[in-house]
């Protein structure tokens, strides 16, 4: 019954409604303007007068609601079907403070976008620590400073104390731009390294406190053996100091192409290729300087022995390099990934040097080519092409701050397939008859064997786009 009801009222007032359009006159351009102010003046709601109803003799009124666009949004323009635009695909930065890194602008312009970017970050960076043989050692007074004896102490060199330069302080420079606002082409480049890193370890001794010694493995007598810089076994023997300084350098730049692999409003993928150069050297300074204290052999008292030891791998990476690069933006909040691999030619460049020194009292200086390490059998350079592969991996997030300025911390990990150390090279087998000018024997050997090297830390860096 309810639904018979209800379907005679919608039957009545479709009737109704269809009556009052039949008896409505078409009106001139002019009635129009007229008619339409008059509805200017009216609220949404308003009815027509009873008497302007059809008829005036039924029960139904005809209502006119004259709802327009302009009445529900005041101040609304009106549909132009000439304005409407539609973006690229990868969103508009209209609007967003800090800019869209992989969006177009208003219209058809593309700054504030992020088609031009630059990047400064801080690198606080850890190497691998690098073999060695045993090179410095400490003992108590009287006890030989051999490698591996009771109570010695390696203080540089050996299985547990390789060269760790620590924290390696660095920077990164990069750099791009895209060409047109659908950002499907673009250039980058980036330039990073790390600070040249200079450590030294020093032991200094008048023999009475400790022995101190540079250990080696006499082949003469064919024992392990200790030049003894600083000893005391109840007589004099020598007072002194043994030093060993390392250093360790990074340089590398790459510039790229940028081809878009897929993009939206929200992230971008980039596939990049380009050239790499990377530079890394490595070197081993062994120094010692020694006064002779023996009242008992032939070498007079006072007499000064320095010694200096040299050995260094220089390293030149050309190649050319293969990146995904992957970013995705949530408001202020980003996240890039980098898996990047190089492969080419590493030119492995190997120096070996050393030197003796010494000044009897009152005499002048006698130097002889040679020192502990580095003798006539090894002493020179050498050179050699390798296939080498750098991968590297990096993952960063990002911080928007204000317009077109960003903040973000990451970590990357960077791994060299072919170095040449100076750990490498040392060949600790010693062939005494040569020390000090004697004629060159077989050993210590020229080594000059490679191995690979890794980097890893966090990156802190700020980021301007415009």
């Amino acid at each position: 019954m309810k639904i018979r009801k209800l379907f005679l009222s919608l039957l009545l007032s479709g009737v109704t409604l269809g009556s009052a359009a039949a008896q409505s006159p078409m009106m001139d351009p002019a009635s129009a303007t007229s008619a339409s102010a008059s509805r200017a003046s009216r609220h949404i709601g308003d009815a027509v007068p009873a008497a302007a109803a059809s008829g005036g003799q039924n029960n139904f009124r005809t209502v006119q609601y004259d709802m327009s666009m302009q009445e529900l949004a005041p101040g609304a323009t009106s549909y132009d079907p000439g304005s409407v635009s539609f973006d690229s695909g990868y969103g508009s930065s209209c609007g967003d403070a800090c800019g869209s890194s992989y969006g177009t602008s208003c219209g058809t312009s593309c700054g504030g976008s992020g088609n031009l970017w630059f990047g400064a970050e801080t690198l606080l960076w850890w190497g691998q620590k690098r073999d060695v043989p045993p090179l410095l050692t400490t003992a108590a007074q009287g006890v030989l400073p051999v490698a591996g004896a009771q109570g010695v102490t390696t203080v540089v060199g050996g299985p547990d104390n390789g060269i760790d330069n620590g924290l390696l302080p660095g920077y990164r420079l990069s750099g791009g731009m895209y060409f047109g606002c659908e950002k499907q082409i673009g250039i980058s480049g980036r330039v990073f390294g790390i600070y040249r890193a200079n450590d030294t370890t020093t032991r200094t001794s008048d023999g009475l406190n400790s022995s101190v010694g540079v250990p080696f493995f006499n082949t003469v007598i064919g024992q392990p053996d200790s030049l003894l810089v600083a000893f005391n076994n109840g007589a004099p023997f020598a007072t002194g100091s043994a030093s060993v300084n390392s250093k360790l350098s990074l340089l590398a730049a790459e510039p790229s192409l940028r081809v878009l692999v897929s993009g939206s409003n929200d992230h971008h993928i980039d596939l990049l290729g380009g050239y790499t150069y990377l530079k890394l050297k490595d070197s081993l300074n062994i120094a010692t300087n020694s006064v002779d204290t023996d009242t008992g052999n032939l070498v007079p008292d006072g007499t000064i022995f320095q010694t200096n030891d040299l050995f260094s791998g220089d390293n030149q990476f050309h190649g050319g390099h293969l990146c995904l690069e992957s970013t995705v933006k949530r408001q202020r909040i980003s996240l890039t990934t980098l898996t990047k691999v190089s492969f080419g030619n590493m030119r492995q460049s190997g120096l070996i040097s050393g030197s003796t020194n010494v000044t009897q009292p009152n005499g002048a200086p006698a130097l002889t080519p040679g020192g502990i390490f580095a003798q006539q059998s090894n002493i020179g350079t050498v050179q050699r092409d390798a296939f080498a592969f750098i991968p590297e991996l990096g993952v960063k997030g990002g911080l928007c701050i204000r317009k077109n300025l960003s903040v973000s911390a990451g970590y990357t990990f960077l791994y060299v397939s072919k170095v040449a150390l100076a750990g490498n090279q040392i060949d600790s087998n010693l062939d005494l008859t040569q020390v000090q000018g004697g004629a060159a024997g077989v050993q210590p050997a020229a080594n000059f064997r490679d191995g690979s090297m890794w980097f890893q830390g966090v990156d802190l860096g700020l980021n301007w786009t415009f």
